[in-house]
């Protein structure tokens, strides 16, 4: 086997795989954040993309936060939760509601931090999500392990401060 027939075969399965499903879509997100971004600077926003730890999107309705302070109102914040569509994905009407209601879902909190050089204090009392004592939130297993249903629903968990 020659050298000009790896290459060869390489460069084929490269191209191959650029044409793949997998490749298209990471493509299409990529270059719909880049639009967005791009967007977003132009008319004085700043975008959070609500990306997963591992940097992949997340299963959630929203992709992204467009903030920015209200223009001629200095104590107003414009907020937008984000549903990012690229490439020929359509949208649904169902997709629609539940991004309204993820909207509606929102809700703003003040909050005051004080810092004296070392040290963060929050008026008020510090919010219970970051207290150290405060257990994180894990997934139950049940019986049957991971994917394994046991026929129980679970409750939906509550969105904001109670």
């Amino acid at each position: 086997m020659s050298k000009k027939t790896t290459q060869r075969d390489a460069a084929l399965k490269a191209w191959k795989t650029m044409r793949g499903p997998v490749w298209k879509t990471r493509r299409s997100e990529r270059l719909s954040k880049e639009a967005l971004e791009d967007w977003a600077h132009e008319f004085g926003f700043r975008v959070m993309f609500l990306d997963a730890d591992s940097g992949y999107p997340r299963t959630g309705i929203a992709d992204a936060v467009l903030l920015r302070i209200k223009p001629k109102a200095a104590d107003q914040v414009e907020l937008y939760l984000v549903q990012l569509k690229g490439g020929d994905s359509g949208f649904s009407a169902r997709e629609m509601g539940r991004l309204e209601s993820a909207s509606a879902a929102v809700k703003a909190v003040p909050l005051i931090i004080l810092h004296d050089g070392k040290t963060l204090h929050f008026l008020g009392g510090e919010p219970s999500f970051t207290t150290r004592e405060a257990p994180r939130l894990k997934r139950k297993r049940y019986a049957g392990g991971p994917g394994v249903s046991t026929g129980k629903k679970r409750k939906k968990p509550k969105i904001g401060h109670q």
